[in-house]
């Protein structure tokens, strides 16, 4: 089956060898646009890409439309490691669809350097080792991603389409930060359709070295598994770890993945573009009680911690019919002026968030403390992730804070009462306050004593974060919503 970008003309080979000239879209005013299938309304800007087989052109609402025929995957926030040298940490993970090109996006939410960073990417039919790519049996040579040729939505193009990319840190301080975003060429790569588990969603392989400072995502101890029984579901979707020295574009012969301290996956997003299919992505943009870290020492994280209760959200969605990507945003230990101004630059940069579809995010974070310094700019950069949303087209879900996220101080009563107001208007919101707060109250700041991390000894080792249990029923709270934030 031709893509939907096959079937609207784009030749997906040609991408990678796009001249700098051709990165800015063009606006001009058809009646109607005569590309297969497509057509659009007078006043529709065309997004033109001119490449070896000629001009190609596709009206910029083909972007727009729900579902959308690209998706996203980010398994957890990523951040700048220091001191984390020679290694290639490696990925894989299972897709939401089936797909015909990738992009992957990085981005810095510490202000450490990093030095020039290389990725490579394969599609295998199976699991396997879990590290060495095959398909049908036989090895596949990594494809090696470059940077700076193609993507448009790149303010940061590092140009000449070079296999390496010097990702910078933010800049500013918290509250106030403005986060280091790249963008790679698309890179044309097909998904293959399982062998192992026929109907399953197709696999990629990602992996990512650096000299020195590599761009790695945050540990959590419920991540360090995953390279110990090859065979086992992908968590559900995803095998993270590290190997020593550069076997980024090794075809075969490597070594599993050490899980131990350093369970990490490579600091990037992937940008799948579809074949032939449309479907939803859930971003989700908060601090670590979003992300599902557990408590270091608890034995009850898993299932459901990793990603939070959205990422269980949309593993419910695809495990029921409807495939459903992913994108963290949140990022352990961080106020909210860090992540949300995350969202907000995932908005107005990247042509709108492509790929996104939802977006939640919580106006205000215990991090900040119980102060109300920061709280009337919080709100103020909530108003404008609002704003961009729906001018993307993307719908917003502002999250009420719960039990354990300062429940009856200051900053949090504002950050309630902002989210009444806008409920009120008919923003979407996700209450989760009942499920969560001892007893199902709403205003306390004590979790459920069955939502506690736990030791294996049985004593309380966190009371701020939830355990996995905690995170499922918040995602089936949200599932069983699912209508209201305009999902199937």
């Amino acid at each position: 089956m031709k893509s939907l970008f096959q079937q609207a003309g784009f030749a997906l080979a040609t991408l990678s060898a796009l001249p700098a000239a051709a990165q800015s879209p063009i606006a001009v005013n058809p009646a109607v646009i005569g590309l297969p299938g497509q057509s659009a309304p007078a006043g529709d800007d065309l997004i033109e890409i001119r490449g070896a087989a000629g001009k190609r052109v596709v009206p910029a609402s083909f972007m727009r439309q729900r579902p959308l025929p690209v998706s996203r995957f980010r398994v957890l926030g990523s951040s700048m490691a220091s001191g984390v040298s020679n290694v290639t940490f490696h990925m894989l993970v299972r897709a939401p669809a089936e797909y015909d090109a990738i992009q992957l996006v990085m981005s810095a939410t510490s202000n450490d350097s990093t030095n020039a960073v290389k990725f490579t990417v394969a599609a295998p039919d199976a699991v396997g080792d879990s590290v060495n790519p095959t398909v049908g049996g036989s090895a596949v040579t990594p494809t090696t991603v470059t940077w700076g040729t193609t993507s448009p939505r790149n303010p940061r193009n590092p140009g000449g389409g070079a296999a390496t990319v010097l990702q910078s840190g933010f800049s500013g301080t918290a509250p106030n930060t403005i986060e280091g975003v790249t963008y790679s060429d698309i890179i044309p790569l097909a998904s293959v359709a399982r062998t192992d588990q026929p109907g399953v969603p197709p696999l990629l392989m990602v992996r990512e070295f650096a000299a020195a400072n590599a761009p790695i995502s945050t540990q959590l101890n419920n991540l360090k598994v995953g390279f110990a029984n090859p065979g086992q579901a992908l968590l559900p979707d995803a095998m993270c770890g590290y190997i020593s020295g550069d076997v980024a574009s090794t075809a075969s012969g490597v070594a599993a993945p050490l899980v131990g301290a350093q369970g990490f996956c490579p600091g990037v997003e992937v940008i799948y573009y579809l074949r032939g299919q449309r479907i939803y992505t859930i971003a989700s943009a908060g601090d670590s009680l979003d992300q599902g870290f557990c408590g270091s020492t608890a034995v009850n994280c898993s299932p459901g911690t990793i990603g939070g209760m959205t990422r269980s959200l949309a593993a419910q969605m695809t495990a029921a019919g409807n495939p459903t990507g992913f994108a963290a945003w949140h990022m352990a230990g961080q106020v909210s002026g860090n992540f949300n101004e995350r969202a907000l630059n995932g908005l107005m940069l990247g042509d709108c968030a492509v790929g996104v579809t939802h977006l939640f995010f919580k106006p205000w974070s215990v991090n900040e403390g119980s102060g109300t310094s920061t709280i009337a700019g919080d709100l103020r950069r909530a108003d404008h992730i609002l704003d961009w949303a729906y001018k993307c087209g993307i719908t917003p879900i502002l999250v009420y804070p719960r039990a354990g996220e300062g429940m009856g101080t200051a900053p949090n009563v504002q950050a309630v009462a902002y989210i009444d107001a806008a409920k009120a208007r008919g923003v979407p919101t996700f209450d989760g306050r009942a499920i969560v707060g001892a007893g199902g109250s709403i205003t306390t700041n004590t979790i459920r004593p069955e939502y506690l991390s736990l030791a294996s000894d049985g004593s309380v080792v966190d009371t701020v974060h939830l355990n996995g249990a905690g995170q499922a029923a918040l995602a089936a709270l949200a599932y069983a919503q699912r209508a209201a934030f305009n999902l199937p």
